[in-house]
C-alpha cells in the first residue's frame, strides 16, 4: 500500500496532466493502468 503522501502526489499529477492516466503512468514510472485505476478508486 502507498503512503497517503504518494498517493496525494499522484492525484494532484493526474489533474495537472488533464486526467491523462497515461501521461501520469509515464511520469510515476507505474506498471500499468490498471493498476493505478485499482490504487485510485481506494484512494
Amino acid at each position: 500500500m502507498y503512503s497517503h503522501e504518494v498517493r496525494l502526489r499522484a492525484v494532484q499529477l493526474f489533474f495537472r496532466t488533464g486526467k491523462n492516466c497515461k501521461a501520469t503512468m509515464r511520469q510515476l514510472g507505474s506498471a500499468s493502468t490498471r493498476d493505478a485505476l485499482d490504487s485510485f478508486k481506494t484512494f
